[in-house]
């Protein structure tokens, strides 16, 4: 019998004990007489030629050989699937440090296919989890390759946000003994993330619209009703905050207000404010649209140059189920309207800068969820 065969084959190198078996596939536990690794790679040549993988196994009962059928095991390299998968998950885990951050989203906040050097801005949160994951993986990898084990290099999971926060739900290898590893824990995050996300939503859809101070765009002011009570004490609002999203930086939310700022200008330009609704609350959406097609009808167009502001938090507190955080911007830019037919200025000067001064207002359901530009006054 093929049983005996694998038996006497390895009594010089494993004291076998007890036997079992499994469909095709036969066990024995007992006692290594040679180093693991050795072992191994003897049993290899024996087996092989009836048909069978060896693959050890140590457990509280002891020491395992298990022979496979070499056709569960034997397959065809797929390392093409790998490096695709790693370069995904690459890609998706730059997406999430962008948004830990600056808070800003590929595709949704911007477009890396104009401004692929802006998803750098993720590099340090790709690289630390990325070379987590790919240490553990080729642990597994390389253990299972000195002890004989058919396997394949580590797949890559991507999972882009916002829908999965991380970029990722870990990585895996494929092959007998070895099966996907860590999704557990990326499903699990996902989940909790799906319940705060729901609850906080819950909280939020009580609270009437956050847009309640004076939004004042080009050429014209918007008011929107219920402005806010007085914000409480920056420290205390900062801390409240924090309760929700223990991430919470103002200094890093310096950054995501120059942007936004340098942004609503480059949409209020080119006439394109449908690029910043997922940034913007209803209120402020519909005001800057209103006055881009004010400007539309006129026959006028807004053009902005040499932007150099600064930006400073100076406001932060929650409230009703809700974060809001006021930045103050100061600085200069060209900043002129001309007439589309003859491209002349009519308001402001191509060469002569006008000062900046305001607060920007932004909100979002209180948790780890997207900022929105609620308003924006003058100082």
């Amino acid at each position: 019998m093929i049983e005996e065969t694998l038996r006497g084959s390895m009594q010089d190198l494993f004291a076998a004990h007890e036997r079992q078996a499994h469909g095709y596939t036969l066990s024995w536990s007992g006692e290594l007489l040679q180093p693991p690794a050795r072992a191994v790679r003897l049993l290899e040549a024996r087996f092989k030629p009836y048909g069978y993988t060896p693959f050890l196994k140590r457990d509280k009962a002891g020491t395992w050989v298990r022979a496979v059928p070499l056709a569960v095991v034997a397959e065809r390299s797929r390392g093409w699937i790998s490096v695709a998968l790693f370069v995904l998950t690459l890609l998706s885990t730059l997406a999430a440090g962008c948004f830990f951050a600056t808070g800003s989203i590929p595709f949704l906040t911007f477009n890396p296919l104009r401004a692929p050097l802006r998803l750098l801005e993720g590099l340090p949160f790709a690289a630390t989890l990325l070379a987590i994951l790919g240490t553990h993986e080729f642990g597994h990898y390389f253990t299972a390759k000195a002890y004989g084990a058919s396997v394949s290099p580590p797949y890559f999971i991507p999972a882009p946000p916002p829908l999965f926060l991380f970029g990722t739900l870990g990585a895996g290898a494929h092959g007998m003994m070895v099966v996907p590893v860590d999704v557990g824990f990326g499903l699990v995050v996902f989940v909790l993330l799906i319940l705060r996300r729901h609850l906080s939503a819950r909280a939020g859809a009580r609270v009437p619209s956050p847009d309640r101070a004076r939004a004042m765009v080009p050429e014209v002011a918007v008011t929107v009703e219920d402005e806010p009570g007085p914000a409480s004490d920056f420290e205390d609002g900062v801390r409240n905050i924090r309760k929700t999203d223990p991430g919470f930086d103002p200094t890093r939310f310096v950054g995501y207000t120059g942007m936004i700022f340098r942004d609503v200008h480059r949409a209020w330009m080119t006439r394109d404010i449908a690029s910043l609704r997922p940034r913007l609350t209803p209120d402020m959406y519909g005001a800057l649209v209103a006055q881009c097609e004010r400007l539309r009808d006129a026959h006028r167009s807004n053009r902005v140059d040499a932007v150099d502001v600064q930006t400073e938090i100076t406001e932060a507190w929650q409230e009703t189920g809700r974060d809001f955080v006021t930045a103050y911007v100061v600085g200069s830019m060209i900043d002129y309207t001309v007439d589309d037919a003859s491209d002349a200025p009519v308001e402001g000067s191509r060469a002569v800068p006008r000062d900046v001064s305001e607060f920007w207002t932004f909100t979002r359901p209180a948790g780890l969820n997207f900022w929105m530009l609620s308003a924006i006054q003058a100082a």
